[in-house]
């Protein structure tokens, strides 16, 4: 029984860091589109991209609303969501 909780945790612990994975990577995706949108004149362009932007950022701050991380990381996590959702407000969006 002991063996098996060790296990959890172990996979508890993986799960949390594929998580914070993900949301760093969804929100380095969400900047990526926001420096496009920014930086063309096509409207339709602007308007694809802007959206990429807010569908990774709603997915990143979706899938950290369920995770519980430690303080150091949440920190560095939300810096990275700043940077998205004032990029995204200059964008008009947020």
């Amino acid at each position: 029984m002991n063996e098996l909780l060790r296990d959890f945790a172990k996979l508890k612990e993986q799960k949390t860091t594929v998580a914070v994975q993900f949301i760093e990577t969804e929100l380095g995706l969400a900047l990526t589109f926001c420096e496009i949108a920014a930086s063309t004149d096509n409207s339709e362009k602007r308007q694809r991209n802007v959206r990429n932007a807010h569908k990774a950022y709603q997915g990143a701050k979706e899938t950290l609303e369920q995770l519980a991380i430690d303080k150091q990381v949440r920190a560095t996590v939300d810096s990275l969501v700043a940077r998205v959702r004032d990029r995204l407000a200059v964008l008009g969006v947020l």
